[in-house]
């Protein structure tokens, strides 16, 4: 388990599911409460332009994180999580343990363009 001081972040998931013409369909909104999200710059520098990429990843555990029971990251479905209005996609995740027993989740996220 995290620390509760530093899960202190609030946050809300969408899951977008594809309709029949490959649209994206939104299947749940839930706003996430007990989270840390922490956010990294990355600039890439070309000729005339300035490109920069955000990613981060997104602290979950079993006891701070509410809603419990849901659903973060899941290969069949579009995760996305809005964070001071940008929009970030989930698109992986680790399982920490100590020893046997789980002790938090980290889910990798890269912006949305």
């Amino acid at each position: 388990m995290i620390p509760r001081r530093i899960m202190c972040h609030r946050a809300v998931l969408k899951r977008y599911g594809k309709g029949a013409d490959l649209s994206r369909v939104l299947l749940s909104q839930t706003v996430l409460t007990g989270i840390r999200v922490q956010i990294a710059r990355n600039k890439h520098h070309g000729k005339g332009y300035t490109d920069e990429l955000r990613h981060g990843i997104l602290y979950c555990d079993e006891v701070n994180t509410l809603p419990e029971e849901t659903m973060i990251y899941d290969s069949d479905v579009i995760s996305v999580i809005e964070w001071y209005g940008r929009e970030y996609a989930v698109t992986g995740a680790r399982y920490i343990y100590d020893g046997e027993r789980l002790h938090h989740m980290e889910y990798d996220l890269g912006e949305r363009r």
